[in-house]
């Protein structure tokens, strides 16, 4: 990289797999970023759309401690889903 100027490099969410831990302990801007390539399998950066590898799946887990003292959950989106563990 030259000095003054900057590269762009896929990040993170140009992989097949992504996997976000705690993801409701996430600023508001970071989920709503989350949004587009869960929804349209796309990513919006600087003004261009790129295209996410197929397939694309995006793993996430919540706080549920948060949850149970009144934090907002996002129980009601068509994105998430429980999995509770089971122990054996």
């Amino acid at each position: 990289m030259r000095r003054g100027r900057s590269e762009w490099c896929q990040g993170p969410i140009f992989h097949n797999v992504v996997l976000i831990d705690e993801i409701n302990r996430g600023p508001p801007r970071t989920l709503s970023a989350l949004v587009e390539p869960m929804q349209e399998r796309t990513a919006t950066i600087e003004g261009t759309t790129y295209r996410l590898p197929t397939p694309h799946m995006v793993i996430a887990t919540i706080n549920a401690t948060e949850i149970a003292m009144g934090s907002t959950a996002p129980s009601r989106s068509p994105y998430w889903t429980a999995s509770p563990p089971r122990y054996t």
